[in-house]
């Protein structure tokens, strides 16, 4: 995961800030895998790029110990993230140029106490998203980053995001808490096991995750009683009930968005 010491800062004409922001010089902060100028690093892998959004986010929620400061965090990318996606479907992806500097919401009356300016911008920024900010403040001030659209934005991904966050906030916060705690081989391996027996019927006994599964019950035990797991004998089973049915699709579209290593277009998920 790249540092905020990487991002390539470029100065930004102001023309287009409010007259608070003009103030200041201004950067602008992007992907230092989107930009061309000579001092962007080298491209790093495929799966880095395309998964980089998960550790901001991750070590942000973590430390969120409480459902109410967690939900504010939600509630705060949620804004972002929503205006984001309006807005590009709003614009013609035949000229991906059009969409590009158009500046989404951020709301500072909604920033939690618990508010981490690098996770923050390392979200957004390994989302796509440019941030336009001064180059020096004396205090760090949200209200004077601008947070624009790029060419580099997936409105699928934003999309899987706002589905994201909305699941976080719908689940049992002890269960988030959970997944969120996991390694990610973990969280992988997990994922694997639910899609073998929820989504492609496979009998538990026939996954080659099942060992896995074994290990995280006896840690997480009711977390894994919440999807399904169940043991008689010493003997794990799974088993599919109706009532988890909504919430375990829930889970499996987390555990896939925080830890698959499949680069592929994250489809949707049914069980």
């Amino acid at each position: 995961m790249p540092s905020l010491s990487n991002y390539n800062l470029r100065r930004r004409s102001t023309s287009s800030v409010t007259s608070e922001k003009a103030k200041y010089p201004r950067y602008m902060a992007t992907q230092s895998w989107n930009c061309s100028g000579e001092h962007s690093l080298q491209d790093a892998n495929l799966e880095t790029k395309i998964h980089a959004w998960r550790q901001p986010l991750k070590e942000w929620l973590s430390i969120c110990y409480q459902n109410e400061t967690f939900y504010k965090v939600v509630d705060f990318l949620l804004v972002t993230i929503k205006d984001a996606e309006e807005k590009m479907q709003s614009f013609d992806f035949k000229l991906p140029s059009k969409n590009e500097g158009a500046v989404v919401a951020v709301n500072p009356n909604l920033m939690p106490s618990v508010f981490r300016k690098e996770n923050w911008e390392q979200f957004l920024i390994n989302l796509g998203f440019v941030l336009e900010m001064p180059d020096t403040l004396p205090l760090y001030n949200v209200t004077l980053v601008s947070v624009l659209l790029s060419h580099s934005i997936s409105i699928n991904l934003l999309m899987e995001i706002r589905y994201l966050l909305t699941y976080l906030k719908e689940l049992p916060f002890f269960c988030v808490r959970a997944i969120l705690s996991l390694e990610p081989n973990d969280g992988n391996n997990l994922f694997r096991a639910l899609t073998d027996v929820a989504v492609h019927h496979l009998s538990f006994e026939n996954s080659l995750y099942r060992q896995s599964a074994e290990i995280l019950y006896n840690q997480k035990t009711a977390f894994l009683k919440e999807l399904g797991f169940s043991k008689s004998s010493s003997v794990l089973h799974w088993q599919m009930k109706p009532e988890i049915k909504e919430k375990l699709t829930m889970y499996i579209f987390l555990l896939k968005m925080f830890f698959s290593d499949e680069l592929s277009e994250i489809k949707p998920i049914e069980v």
